[in-house]
């Protein structure tokens, strides 16, 4: 298994988790539907050269996160091409 697939498995093990707890006052700051958490996963070397290029597309995987509905894990090597 490759680095990329075991951090994509985590994040989404821990996305799981933060879903599924309840955290103290998470009624008063979320009262309509639980904490939830997306997280954007890239690795070295499989999808980038460098340490700025992991973050970088670590950060854009993030973003698409986001934009595609939240409470999701997004791996770069699939969204992002870093030159």
């Amino acid at each position: 298994m490759s680095l990329g697939r075991f951090s994509c498995r985590s994040a989404n093990q821990l996305r799981k988790e933060v879903e599924e707890k309840l955290f103290a006052g998470e009624e008063l700051s979320q009262p309509i539907a639980g904490l939830t958490i997306s997280i954007g996963v890239s690795s070295f070397p499989d999808d980038v050269e460098g340490i700025e290029q992991v973050i970088d597309a670590a950060d854009r995987a993030l973003y698409v996160a986001k934009q595609q509905g939240r409470n999701r894990v997004c791996a770069a090597r699939f969204i992002c091409r870093v030159a």
